[in-house]
């Protein structure tokens, strides 16, 4: 590219221009800590020349295209780039465009819009007209000069306060939208926080009365079976009684039918007896003192409404369901009914003489 043309570009460009282009090259002069918008105008032929390296060519080309296009949008500087010599002439004798921003133009765009801009550039520079495109300061006195610089750096400076007052606004806006969020998820934390803590100490407590009720149901559980086996206990001891009696009776029985048999005396006397029970052996029942009637369980509410000729009443306990008990003793009150537990018992009270 070339330079002079460059030179001559960079140098058409404002104070605020060239600062933005030094700061975002990250251009360095030497004597100067850093370049900032007060001592620009003192260092501007250092900061051209530094931002002709070519170490910053490509970030330069990016924000001189950037700067072109806020320039003359974007949409006119494509029209300039298409085009040719004559016509872009016409524009800048016409004052419809500057030089400067026609060249910058092109040298932002590709590699024969570079060498339309050098050619232009030449032909203007060889018709010695670039003084037109200048800015006229002979006839300036220098009082005026430095009011309009003042003027000027003056107006920028009280631009660049609003826009940094604007920018402070939204930035304090912002931060009290982002302080407001940060309230609100705290908030929203803190209450699923208690939320959780609830949870798991109602957790906590089901599985405490759940621990219990087991522990409850387990001994329920080995109560029922030890008195399981305490009952099977004592249906084997009451079983083998049972076998016992049983045997008892057949022996009597056989005894009995060897006899030989005795004269019934029609003018004996036997006590009526109701038994209350069920499944006697018949040779049980078959004594000479008393003349029993047997009335199984099935049998008893039957009994309970008929009007009973019987001396004495008899019950087996262990037959009869405690619910008919409760009213065959509220039918025969005063102690009538004589109460066995066993049938040894019976047998027993039958053989007493």
């Amino acid at each position: 590219m070339n330079k002079l043309m460059m030179k001559w570009v960079l140098t058409e460009q404002e104070d605020a221009v060239l600062y933005d282009l030094a700061s975002t090259t990250a251009c360095k002069v030497k004597g100067f800590r850093e370049i900032t918008r007060n001592n620009i105008k003192q260092i501007r032929p250092q900061v051209v020349n530094e931002l002709q390296k070519g170490t910053k060519a490509v970030k330069l080309k990016k924000e001189l295209q950037k700067h072109i296009n806020e320039m003359l949008t974007e949409e006119v500087v494509t029209d300039l780039r298409v085009k040719n010599s004559e016509e872009l002439k016409g524009l800048i004798d016409n004052k419809k465009y500057k030089l400067a921003d026609v060249l910058l133009a092109l040298i932002t765009g590709e590699a024969e819009q570079v060498v339309l801009a050098e050619s232009l550039f030449n032909s203007t520079s060889e018709q010695r007209n670039l003084s037109q495109y200048e800015p006229q300061t002979d006839s300036i006195s220098d009082l005026q000069k430095e009011h309009k610089i003042i003027e000027k750096d003056t107006r920028f400076a009280d631009t660049f306060i609003l826009e940094l007052e604007e920018q402070l606004s939204k930035e304090k806006d912002k931060s009290c939208q982002l302080e407001k969020t940060l309230k609100e998820l705290r908030e929203k934390r803190k209450a699923e926080i208690q939320e959780w803590k609830k949870e798991r100490k109602r957790f906590i407590e089901e599985i405490k009365t759940l621990n219990t009720e087991v522990e409850n149901k387990n001994k329920q559980i080995t109560e029922h079976k030890d008195a399981i086996d305490r009952l099977r206990g004592e249906v084997d001891e009451l079983q083998v009684e049972i076998r016992d009696l049983t045997k008892q009776v057949e022996m009597k029985t056989t005894r009995a039918n060897k006899l030989p048999a005795q004269p019934v005396n029609p003018t004996t006397n036997k006590m009526k007896v109701v038994l209350l029970g069920e499944n006697i052996n018949e040779s049980l029942l078959q004594t000479p003192r008393y003349a029993v009637e047997l009335v199984g369980n099935n049998q008893v509410e039957d009994f309970l409404h008929q009007e009973s000729q019987a001396d004495e009443i008899w019950m087996l306990s262990f037959q009869i369901s405690p619910p008919k008990q409760r009213k065959l003793r509220n039918a025969f009150p005063n102690n009538n009914i004589k109460e066995f537990a066993t049938l040894v018992e019976l047998q027993a009270h039958i053989n007493k003489r």
